[in-house]
C-alpha cells in the first residue's frame, strides 16, 4: 500500500497581509509559489519518497508519497521544517495517511473519525521582549542572521536589511524576482496586459491598465484613488471531491486530475478577468503601462486580488464566468474515465455529474480608497464573499460587495448586498429595459436620492422617495423609481457609485 503525504500552507491570506507594503505582499506570494513549486521542492531528493508534480501544482501544497509510514512521518517534518525555514512567518499543516489513491487519502484525511497522522508547524514568535522588531511587520526579530546583539537592540530608525526580519528580507527578494521560468512555460504574469506592475497601491490604483488614451475616471475627481479588492472561492468543489472519493465509479485518476484542472481553470480565469478590463473603448487588446490586477493569491479555487476601483465590478463579473470553464474541463474527464466503463452505474454517474453542475464561484468585491489598510479591505472582501454564498446557497455564482467609501462605512449592514453574475454580466453588457432607473441618474440626482434614503423615517421613505421622483425630466425613470422597494434603492445606488455604465455626468 502507499502512503500519501501532503504538506500545506495555512493560514495563507492572513500571512501575505503582514505587512501593509505592495511589495512585500507581492513577494510573499511569490515565495509560496516558487518555493512550493515541484521543480524546487524535488531538489530535497530523499530516499523512498516521490513528489507528485501534477498534485503539487498549487501554491503552497505539496503531495509526494513512500512505502513506509515511518519515512512518512519522518518527510512530512523534514519538509515542513524546511518550508517554514526558507518561508519565515508562514504557516504549515501536514498529514499522512496509507490509501490506493490520493483522492481517497484526501477522503480520510477530511474524516473527523478516521485517525490519520498530522503534523502543524507553526511560525515563530518573538518573545524577548528586549529585542528590537522588524520595522514592517512588526512580527518577528530584526537583524540579518549571525548579527551581533547590537545589531538587533537598536531603537527603531530608517528601515534597512538590519532593521528587517528574515521574513521581510525574503518577502524583499522575491519581490524582485521576474515572472517567467527558465522551463520556458508562461506564468499567470505574463498573461495580465501591462508593460510593467505598480510600485504601490497608491500607483495601481492612480495608473493600473491606463494606455494612455483615456483618464477612466469614471466621471468622479477622486475615482483614480480607489481599489476594488476581490476575494473569491469555488462553490461545490468540497463536495464533488468527497464525492469522487467515495464513489463506487473508477475515478481515482479523475480525482487527481481534477486538482490540477482546478488549478488550471482557476488561474485562466484571473487572465481572461485581466484581459477583459484592459480592453480598448473599441473591444480591441490592450497593453497600458502598468498592469491593472496585482494577484496576491491564486490557487486551488482561491482568488486575492486588486485592481482599480473602476475595473472592479468588470473584473469580478468576468471572473465569475470564466471559472465556470471548469465545468466543461470536468466533464471532458468523466468521460474520459467512463469511456471504457459501459457498466457504470448511471445513478452513480448522473451524480457525479450533478456535483459538477454545482459548481460555481462565490465572490466578495470591496472599494475602498488605497491607503485603506489592505488586510481591512480583505477581511471585508471575504465577508462578502460569505454573503455571497449564504444568500444563494452555494448553488449559482454571486457577487457581495461593500463599499468603504464616504458616507459607507463598510459595516454589516453594507456587505450584505448580493447579485447574481449572470444579472451583473447582462447590464454590465448593455443598457437595455432591465437596467436600474438608478443607473440612469446624473450624480447629484443620486445623491440627493441616497440623502434622502439615509435621512428619512423608515416610516415615510417610500413616501418620500415617490415625491421626489415626480420631479425628475425623465418620466420613465420617475415610474421605475416610484416602484421600487428601498431595499433595492439603496442596493442600486451602491452599486451605480462604481458602476460602468452608470450616468457620469450632469445633463
Amino acid at each position: 500500500m502507499t502512503w500519501w503525504i501532503t504538506v500545506a500552507a495555512v493560514r495563507i491570506h492572513g500571512w501575505i497581509e503582514q505587512t501593509p507594503k505592495l511589495s512585500h505582499m507581492r513577494g510573499a506570494s511569490q515565495a509560496l509559489h516558487r518555493l512550493t513549486s515541484y521543480d524546487i521542492v524535488k531538489e530535497l531528493d530523499v530516499e523512498g519518497v516521490t513528489i507528485h508534480k501534477e498534485l503539487t501544482a498549487v501554491d503552497g501544497v505539496v503531495v509526494a508519497t513512500t512505502s513506509d509510514e515511518a519515512r512518512a512521518r519522518e518527510f512530512a517534518g523534514l519538509l515542513s521544517d524546511h518550508l517554514a525555514h526558507v518561508i519565515p512567518g508562514s504557516q504549515w499543516e501536514s498529514w499522512w495517511s496509507e490509501a490506493p489513491s490520493y483522492g481517497a487519502a484526501y477522503s480520510l484525511a477530511l474524516d473527523p473519525f478516521v485517525r490519520t497522522g498530522r503534523l502543524i508547524r507553526l511560525p515563530a514568535l518573538q518573545d524577548n521582549g528586549l529585542v528590537m522588531s522588524c520595522l514592517l511587520c512588526r512580527s518577528e526579530p530584526a537583524g540579518a542572521p549571525g548579527g551581533r546583539a547590537d545589531d538587533v537592540l537598536a531603537d527603531d530608525g530608517p528601515i534597512t536589511r538590519k532593521s528587517q526580519g528574515a521574513g521581510c528580507r525574503v518577502r524583499d527578494a522575491e519581490g524582485q524576482k521576474t515572472s517567467s521560468r527558465k522551463d520556458g512555460s508562461i506564468e499567470l504574469l505574463d498573461l495580465i496586459p501591462g508593460a510593467r506592475r505598480a510600485e504601490d497601491f497608491e500607483e495601481l490604483a492612480r495608473k493600473g491598465g491606463l494606455t494612455g488614451e483615456e483618464h477612466r475616471a469614471l466621471g468622479r475627481k477622486e475615482s483614480r484613488s480607489h481599489l476594488a479588492t476581490i476575494y473569491a472561492d469555488g462553490n461545490g468543489m468540497g463536495a464533488l471531491f468527497q464525492g469522487l472519493a467515495t464513489t463506487s465509479l473508477p475515478l481515482s485518476a479523475m480525482h487527481e486530475s481534477a486538482i490540477g484542472k482546478l488549478n488550471d481553470v482557476t488561474h485562466s480565469a484571473v487572465a481572461q478577468a485581466a484581459v477583459s478590463i484592459s480592453m480598448t473603448a473599441d473591444g480591441e487588446a490592450a497593453e497600458p503601462d502598468v498592469k491593472a490586477v496585482e494577484a496576491h493569491f491564486v490557487g486551488g479555487d482561491d482568488v486575492l486580488a486588486s485592481v482599480p476601483a473602476v475595473y472592479g465590478w468588470k473584473f469580478a463579473a468576468n471572473l465569475a464566468q470564466a471559472f465556470d470553464d471548469l465545468k466543461g474541463e470536468l466533464e471532458a474527464l468523466l468521460d474520459e474515465a467512463l469511456k471504457d466503463q459501459p457498466s457504470a452505474d448511471p445513478a452513480e454517474v448522473a451524480r457525479i455529474r450533478a456535483l459538477i453542475d454545482k459548481i460555481s464561484l462565490g465572490v466578495g468585491l470591496v472599494f475602498a480608497h488605497a491607503s485603506f489598510p489592505f488586510a481591512d479591505s480583505s477581511a471585508l472582501a471575504e465577508l462578502a464573499m460569505k454573503a455571497a454564498k449564504k444568500a444563494r446557497e452555494g448553488g449559482r455564482a454571486a457577487i457581495g460587495w461593500a463599499d468603504a467609501t464616504a458616507e459607507n462605512g463598510g459595516g454589516e449592514e453594507h456587505w450584505s448586498f448580493v447579485i447574481d453574475v449572470d444579472r451583473a454580466l447582462v447590464e454590465l453588457a448593455s443598457v437595455g429595459p432591465t437596467f436600474p432607473a438608478v443607473f440612469l441618474l446624473t450624480p447629484s440626482a443620486r445623491s440627493q436620492l441616497g440623502f434622502i434614503l439615509r435621512t428619512t423615517s423608515p416610516r415615510t421613505v417610500e413616501a418620500a422617495v415617490q415625491e421626489w421622483a415626480k420631479r425628475l425630466d425623465d418620466t420613465k425613470v420617475a415610474l421605475a423609481l416610484a416602484k421600487q422597494s428601498t431595499r433595492s434603492l439603496i442596493e442600486d445606488l451602491s452599486r451605480a457609485r462604481w458602476w460602468p455604465a452608470a450616468t457620469r455626468e450632469e445633463a
